[in-house]
């Protein structure tokens, strides 16, 4: 099973919010665009409009409609209309209609002929003037892109801005998240063959202590070669636990499933441990509900999950702790319950004891070896197996972490 890249996933996903904000903007301006050509369109048409009005009422266009009357005065009549809005009359009124709809721009008027299809665009009919409707007033303005972009003006800019200082923090976030990431796997590569160059050592030591255990157990026992025992057995259990954790963490990393006995395994892990409970002085009950079904799961690591929880309890506790294992079918599935009378974990801490080299402050207070990546192990294996794990414990009351394992885990009989 691959592991899903979040990384690369973060950044594909917000390059495409990216690029539908990019779009959507331009969208947006695109339409307030064409909303403001059509509002200024509708301004200048009604400014020539009522500068038609005004000047059909004046006396210097009192005999336009005698001189338009006669299709035979053609060139007299489109001269004559022509010039109306070029006297300065004509000119003052066009200049106070457009002044009052503010449109306030360089502009050049004409007198065109009604097109065979539709009139132009800031035209208006000079009908008012003349009889016929085959006239039309046109105006047109040098610079209007101009005047419709600063109209547009902070809104078009600000969000051009904006959508700017988004890019420019994307491909920021971005850089440092791939190198972050890039980082990350080298030194997680770097972890892991310093990790394997330690347990090289480490069984040589181990090797060499069992032989001269041989060797000195005729002459007695020795103290410092039951510490050396010890201590590497510690750090070879360390190191494998890291192992471990490394492997499950691969891409191609697949659990070994087969059908296992659930109460089989935690009765050879208590018989494995015994040595160490007995050492612990605790009292360690062991409970389970009659005719549980096998699971499918990988024993090795269920097995080690099981071990670390119980192995938790005992070097967090007092000497003569009470531990207590129960095995029980619900109908969520299969429950693994591990609880001791131990010193409890705060709820600040409970937040992040499952995430890696993460260590309560009471295993700090009392020296206890590790690396902090017991229970980390634990909820990766769970959760491969479709699991969940909760952690249950409030200072000086003890620690209870329960394992669901779900139904569709469990195998039919033979």
């Amino acid at each position: 099973m691959k592991r899903f890249n979040y990384g690369w996933w973060i950044i594909g996903a917000s390059a495409l919010a990216l690029t539908a904000l990019i779009f959507f903007q331009l969208r947006w301006i695109q339409h307030s665009t064409e909303l403001l050509q059509e509002q200024f369109s509708h301004r200048v048409d009604m400014a020539l409009c009522n500068a038609v009005e005004q000047m059909a009422g004046s006396k210097s266009c009192a005999d336009i409609s005698t001189t338009c009357a006669t299709s035979s005065n053609k060139e007299g009549c489109q001269t004559k209309l022509d010039s109306i809005f070029r006297t300065e009359e004509g000119d003052a009124v066009l200049k106070e209609a457009l002044a009052f709809y503010k449109l306030d721009m360089p502009y050049e008027i004409s007198v065109l002929e009604k097109p065979a299809d539709a009139p132009n665009a800031h035209s208006c009919s000079l009908s008012p003037l003349i009889e016929d409707e085959n006239h039309y007033l046109n105006i047109d303005f040098a610079n209007q892109e101009s005047f419709i972009l600063d109209r547009l003006g902070f809104m078009a800019y600000s969000s051009f801005a904006i959508i700017l200082f988004i890019a420019l923090v994307f491909v920021i976030s971005s850089y440092y998240l791939i190198r972050q990431k890039r980082m990350s796997e080298r030194n997680l590569d770097y972890f892991n063959h310093m990790t394997h160059e330690f347990r090289t050592p480490l069984t040589n030591i181990k090797l060499a202590s069992k032989l001269l255990s041989k060797k000195q157990s005729l002459n007695g026992d020795s103290k410092y070669l039951n510490i050396i025992q010890q201590e590497s057995a510690q750090l070879m259990e360390q190191v494998d636990r890291v192992l471990h954790l490394a492997k499950l963490e691969q891409e191609e990393y697949v659990l070994k499933k087969e059908q296992i006995s659930a109460p089989q395994l935690v009765e050879k892990i208590l018989q494995e441990m015994s040595l160490q409970i007995s050492r612990s002085e605790a009292d360690v009950s062991y409970t389970q509900s009659p005719n549980l079904p096998p699971l499918l799961g990988d024993p090795f690591h269920l097995g080690n999950a099981i071990r670390n929880l119980l192995d938790n309890a005992l070097k967090y506790s007092q000497k003569g702790a009470r531990i207590e294992i129960i095995l029980k079918d619900t109908p969520q599935g299969l429950l693994i319950r591990v609880s001791d009378n131990g010193p409890g974990i705060s709820q600040a801490q409970q937040k992040r004891m499952f995430q890696k080299f993460q260590r309560g402050n009471n295993a700090l207070v009392t020296g206890q070896k590790g690396f902090g990546l017991g229970l980390a192990y634990v909820k990766k294996i769970i959760e491969l197996h479709q699991g969940q794990v909760k952690l249950l414990s409030s200072t000086q009351s003890g620690t209870c972490i329960d394992i669901h394992l779900p139904h569709t885990q469990k195998l039919a009989y033979a």
